[in-house]
């Protein structure tokens, strides 16, 4: 029964919708009508010819207009060579006109246009649900999506299905190559381009002097034997002391081969480093050696944060986004050169890592593995890889001055308090708070300490301060009895900075701590600190993982005069 039941639906006794009354129906369709925008067709006319002459590929309308005034739009499209609905493409210019979302979204484009748009759904468009899946789900969508978007590449984006659906390619973000050189002509000519560039860039003033600077390093002397080794090795281990030029000229001098040898167009190197600071200031140093800015030949990858080109060619990266893109391709297709740097460093995502390449070198005989570590210990990696050969880069000597806890109380007059003490419960205010902090536990873990941990601690005391260090003051053998090495003394890091700063000699100063809790106190200290904390006098900047890269960048711009 139509209009029948009590229930607030449409034709409902009870609803506030009434369309079966006559008088209701005529006065909400004259409300309707008087809701719907009023169409200046000068306007869209102009707008429809300005989007033809212009780069635009389409034009979204959101506008409650009424069906006649969609239809005018509609002529108007089919003046400038519109029809409503295509199956193929022809070979004219044409205007595509489309409704969705019941007619609240219209799209005038210069390419067919599918019979649904999830983006213009304002029920659907915008839902997003989080699924699970498992990692061997989750390879097999990524070649999917990469099998699709290579089928796709070298059709033109207004390129429709059978139904006259235009398919967009899915935006796969790779650390592969960013160019698609289909053919050996064009691969050949961007090779004779690259050589070209580089030659012209060796020619300048300034590469010149910072190619003067890059042949004193230790790593330039092997650059022969370096490159002969790649050559002929899958895999190659090199070691090298810190400051050798391992991580700016070995990937370097790979790229530079390759160009001379007008094989550019196929050069895809990748170069991982632990840390995102890293990647960033060794692509901006190996582009200040080419003479280039960071982009261009030489660019990075980190988490949310990219500087690459289609002419890219060398590329750092962090060690998870490397991961990232063996998830999505497992087989790192079009990456010719691949070198791991910091091996030494044993972290989760670096083993992990080696294991992954292992076993896909078999299936990558053409891929050539380079393991860069700062330790000599190449050893390991070298049985780890089917005993792959090394080689070591010796390191450039400086002179070292080594001071110790002794050495560094004597110079700043630090006077360092016995934590022992303290231990012991000389502050009685500490000790009622420990007894009634107390359980069965703790208590059963002090008598532990007092049985044993006390007396080892008391045997290491057996050393006599006095005679030991007795070139040194009374305050200086008075903290060394007093110091126990359980936790940092980050006023003892406070007085050595200041006492650098006021009787050495000018340059950064760069202190490692355990982790941001005392990066922030020493911070903290040196802000209340009289001297240290003159901003015109000093330039504090702290350096951590979890900080954004752009607040540590500064680190590598030169401060101003009289500012250390």
């Amino acid at each position: 029964r139509r209009g029948g039941g009590g229930g607030g639906g449409r034709g409902g006794r009870g609803g506030e919708q009434r369309w079966w009354d006559p008088v209701w129906r005529a006065e909400r369709l004259r409300q309707k009508a008087a809701e719907m925008e009023v169409l200046d067709e000068a306007e869209w006319w102009y707008k429809m010819n300005q989007m033809k002459k212009g780069q635009e590929q389409e034009m979204i309308i959101k506008r409650n207009f009424s069906r006649s005034d969609q239809q005018v739009l509609s002529d108007m499209a089919y003046e400038l060579g519109l029809y409503l609905y295509v199956s193929v493409i022809t070979s004219q210019l044409h205007y595509i006109y489309h409704a969705y979302n019941k007619g609240k979204a219209l799209v005038v484009s210069k390419v067919p246009l599918p019979n649904y748009r999830a983006d213009l759904d304002e029920h659907h468009g915008s839902t997003q649900k989080q699924i699970q899946m498992s990692t061997e789900t989750e390879r097999r969508v990524g070649n999917l999506l990469d099998v699709s978007r290579d089928t796709k590449s070298g059709d033109d984006s207004g390129v429709a299905s059978s139904r006259g659906a235009t398919k967009p390619l899915p935006d796969v973000k790779r650390i592969d190559s960013v160019s698609t050189i289909e053919t050996d002509s064009s691969k050949e000519k961007f090779s004779a381009e690259l050589k070209k560039k580089q030659e012209n860039l060796n020619a300048s003033n300034s590469v010149k002097a910072m190619l003067s600077f890059r042949e004193k390093l230790p790593a330039f002397k092997g650059k022969a034997e370096f490159l002969k080794a790649v050559a002929q090795n899958q895999v190659l281990v090199v070691s090298g002391e810190t400051g050798c030029g391992k991580t700016t000229q070995l990937p370097q001098f790979i790229l530079e081969e390759e160009i001379s040898s007008l094989r550019g167009a196929n050069c895809n190197i990748i170069c991982t480093q632990p840390r995102r600071i890293s990647a960033i200031s060794v692509a901006a140093r190996i582009s200040s050696e080419r003479g280039e800015n960071v982009g261009e030949t030489v660019g990075y990858q980190i988490r949310l944060e990219s500087k690459r080109s289609a002419q890219t060619r060398l590329l750092f990266c962090t060690t998870g986004v490397l991961l990232r893109q063996l998830v999505q391709d497992p087989y790192l297709n079009g990456v010719s050169h691949l070198l791991v740097d910091e091996i030494h460093e044993r972290g989760m995502n670096e083993d992990f890592l080696l294991i992954i390449l292992r076993d896909l070198l078999p299936r990558r005989p053409d891929l050539r593995l380079i393991l860069m570590s700062a330790t000599i210990n190449a050893d390991l990696f070298s049985k780890y890889f089917g005993n792959a050969p090394t080689i070591h880069i010796p390191g450039l000597t400086f002179p070292v001055a080594e001071l110790f806890l002794e050495d560094v109380l004597q110079k700043t007059r630090y006077n360092i308090k016995s934590e022992f003490d303290n231990y012991q419960g000389n502050s009685r205010r500490r000790r009622k708070e420990l007894d009634f902090k107390k359980d069965n536990l703790t208590a059963l873990f002090e008598a532990c300490i007092q049985r044993w941990v006390i007396p080892s601690y008391a045997a290491t005391k057996d050393v006599d301060i006095d005679s030991e260090y007795k070139n040194y003051s009374a305050s200086t053998r008075h903290s060394l009895e007093a110091w126990s090495g359980s936790q940092i003394d980050l006023g003892l890091v406070e007085a050595t900075i200041e006492h650098i700063c006021r009787h050495e000699a000018d340059g950064a100063i760069l202190v490692f701590l355990t982790g941001w809790d005392d990066i922030s106190k020493v911070l903290d200290k040196i802000k209340v600190n009289s001297f240290l904390g003159d901003l015109s006098k000093f330039l504090v900047l702290p350096l951590h993982g979890s900080m954004p890269t752009i607040n540590q960048r500064e680190i590598f711009d030169r401060p101003p005069p009289n500012k250390r």
